[in-house]
């Protein structure tokens, strides 16, 4: 057999090689993807429904003609920061997931307990209280979530007493630069190359932050709005270059609105009853009064009679409206106080100090069906409706939203995947409206009459005297109802939350 000259036998393995080499530089360079959905939460703290009025947002515009939007989202009572965003991820109203406000007085313990940082025990009791970050890894070992800033992110939840994969903090005081590179690390976590995510949550502090310095009002919450507006543009940029803009469903959102209150509309606790009596939580407009022992009768006829001559509300946690879910856990007040519509209480001292010669600034807890409380809803992506504009949502049937999205089952929650449906461009197949289920409802009738007539027909035979016959037409039916919506609104027993 003839020997290859080595010159030859280089040449001919040469392509070879180079072939080689470059499949496996491919292969070590190829971006990692999840082989689950991808879904992206944003949220802009403090971002009402009508910011949208005070500067220019191309950015939000074409995402708009490019999605589904919901003007007025309907947030949680109160309408604070954390229960607002804890609401969002677990689908559950304040009184089920624990996260009652700002802060709250652990009587037990006689400690005021900021629950931002030292929440985990409250944020948590209730064990259906789960983020949907966390749901989406206990779902399967190949999800991994990554979360920046989220209110609750550095909590354990669970059984499992799961942390998220990828997780970021930062302080709210960041510049525009270092917003965008938190953008852009958030982003990059959909592509890492040993564990990438399929679900990423994002939160800015602003503009809530400005808004409450300088008033919903001011020149430096517009500037906020359209530095947003920039950010936004940014990251559909930043996904389109990493060719995940047509994969990823994207959901913009905000937990609340912000209210402009001046100066002289400030209430003065002092004035109504001695502070050495009771205990504050929460913050304005919306307060938490937990009396001390023994001062109990003396606190509550105190802020009562107040209440009719001053401008607040007075309400025993018992009878407190029902269309704000705030009745049922243990760690609730006997009482609270709601400041007028504009108005707001003196315990917070930058309302009465900070930036001295601001006539306004911005405050938000008031009721949830006030429209200066409601922010809005924006999303994006293979799921949703191009062009759509919905009328209304609540901040509890984003949790089922996602859980469709990610192709998870939801734990029990206070929402409904069917307020989300019509955002949607091929709703579930298990899911049925109203009009279809009474739709089947009426032709299963209507077979059953004519059923029956056959039978009748069947039976009316003429008579002789020698043979008379004796027919039982009563038949017992069942109705069977539906079970069609798998995410109906389930509220949580409230034995979860019992102490």
């Amino acid at each position: 057999m003839p020997r290859l000259k080595p010159r030859i036998l280089i040449s001919f393995l040469s392509p070879i090689l180079v072939l080689f080499l470059v499949f496996n530089v491919q292969g070590h360079f190829e971006r990692e993807r999840s082989r689950f959905p991808l879904v992206l939460l944003v949220s802009f703290d403090g971002f009402g429904h009508d910011y949208f009025e005070k500067a220019k947002t191309p950015n939000f515009d074409l995402l708009k003609k490019e999605g589904a939007f919901i003007p007025r989202l309907t947030p949680v009572f109160v309408t604070k920061t954390f229960p607002n965003h804890q609401s969002i991820v677990t689908g559950l109203f304040a009184e089920s997931h624990g996260v009652l406000g700002s802060s709250l007085y652990d009587q037990a313990n006689e400690s005021l307990v900021d629950l931002f940082s030292d929440g985990e025990f409250y944020a948590t009791k209730n064990s259906k209280a789960i983020p949907v970050w966390t749901l989406n890894e206990d779902a399967d070992e190949g999800r991994k979530s990554g979360v920046v800033a989220w209110p609750g992110y550095n909590f354990h939840y669970g059984s499992n007493h799961r942390l998220p994969t990828h997780s970021m903090s930062f302080a709210s005081n960041l510049t525009y630069r270092q917003w965008v590179k938190s953008m852009d690390t958030a982003i990059s976590w959909f592509e890492h190359h040993t564990t990438p995510a399929n679900l990423v949550v994002f939160y800015l502090a602003e503009p809530d932050t400005t808004g409450h310095l300088y008033g919903p009002e001011s020149e430096q919450v517009k500037e906020k709005i359209s530095q947003i507006d920039d950010l936004v543009g940014h990251m559909v940029s930043k996904l389109k270059e990493l060719e995940l803009l047509s994969e990823v469903n994207l959901i913009i959102l905000s937990d609340h609105g912000m209210l402009s209150v001046p100066r002289k509309n400030i209430i003065h606790l002092r004035d109504i009853a001695d502070p050495r009596d009771y205990h504050i939580a929460n913050s304005s407009p919306s307060l938490f009064i937990y009396p001390n022992p023994g001062k109990e009768a003396k606190v509550l006829e105190a802020f009562k009679k107040a209440s009719m001559q001053m401008n607040f509300t007075f309400y025993e946690t018992w009878s407190a409206p029902d269309h704000w879910h705030f009745k049922e856990n243990p760690y609730l007040p006997p009482f609270f106080i709601i400041a007028d519509k504009g108005y707001a209480f003196d315990e917070v001292p930058w309302l009465v100090n900070y930036n001295d010669g601001q006539e306004f600034h911005g405050v938000h807890g008031y009721d949830n069906l006030m429209p200066e409380m409601q922010p809005f809803f924006l999303a994006r992506g293979p799921a949703f409706k191009k062009g759509y504009v919905g009328s209304s949502l609540e901040s509890v049937d984003i949790y089922p939203l996602l859980c469709h999205l990610l192709q998870l089952t939801p734990n029990p929650n206070n929402g409904s995947l069917i307020h989300a449906l019509p955002l949607l461009i091929q709703p579930p197949s298990h899911i049925f409206s109203l009009i279809e289920i009474i739709a089947a409802y009426m032709l299963a009738c209507f077979a059953v009459m004519i059923a029956a007539c056959f039978v009748l027909g069947a039976m009316w035979q003429p008579r002789t005297k020698s043979s008379v016959e004796t027919y039982n037409l009563w038949s017992r039916n069942g109705e069977k109802e539906s079970n069609a919506d798998e995410s109906v609104k389930l509220l949580v027993n409230e034995d979860d939350v019992s102490p």
